[in-house]
This record gives structure tokens, sequence and C-alpha cells, in this order.
């Protein structure tokens, strides 16, 4: 996508998943005001995003951003180089700083997708 900026843009994708999970790259850096992008609405055929600045500046993002994402279905993945992907959701409240392992649960499995298949940055959905 090479024109996000902070007005929601909705996704359709091309398939149906039963389970997605959405994943986004870091932004450009063409604005250069702290920001990072916010996934919501996940649906099975579509997800809505935009560029969250921020709490602290005025929310709008005054350059288009281009953002890498990728949709996954919840599971357990063996690629065929070998690599085994564990894709699922995790559920914290923390929104800044460093968040203990009891807020985003064990942290056990987030180790071991980061060290066997590296990692996306995740946006989340604020409830």
């Amino acid at each position: 996508m090479n024109d996000l900026d902070h007005n929601p843009q909705t996704v359709i994708l091309s398939r149906t998943y039963t389970d997605p999970v959405v994943l986004a790259r870091p932004l450009s850096i063409n604005d250069g005001d702290p920001s990072l992008v916010r996934i919501t609405d996940v649906q099975a055929d579509r997800f809505t995003f935009f560029v969250h600045e921020a709490p602290d500046l005025d929310g709008t993002h005054d350059s288009t951003e281009t953002v890498s994402y990728i949709v996954l279905e919840t599971g357990d993945w063996d690629l065929s180089d070998g690599t085994l992907l564990e894709v699922g959701k995790v559920t914290t409240t923390a929104s800044v700083g460093k968040a203990d392992r009891q807020s985003v649960g064990d942290g056990h499995s987030q180790r071991r997708i980061c060290r066997r298949a590296g990692c996306f940055q995740p946006g989340a959905e604020r409830e």
C-alpha cells in the first residue's frame, strides 16, 4: 500500500479466511512524526488500517506512507523450507512501554515465532 495516512482505508482481500491475522511491516518515514500502523475491523474478507500518530501529536499524518502487510490464517504451518510458522493472536491492554509477560500471555509462542520464522510488527486493534 503506497498511500496510507491517518484516514482509515479498508482492504478487500482476494480470498476469505476463517480466522485471519493481519501483520504489517513498519511504515516508510515520509513524515517525521512518530507513528505506527493501526489495524482494525479484521473480518474474513477485509480489514481496515491507518497511520496512528503518537498521542501527543495532532493526529493528522501530513504525508502518505508505504506499508507492506500479510494476512495469514491462524494455525501452525510447515513451510516448504521446513520452517515452522505459528500464527495466532495475543490480547493485551498494554499500549506503550515495556509490557510484562502477564499482560501479553506467557510469551512462549511469541519467542518461538520470532526465532523460527522472523517477525512482523503487529498492529493492534484497540478495545
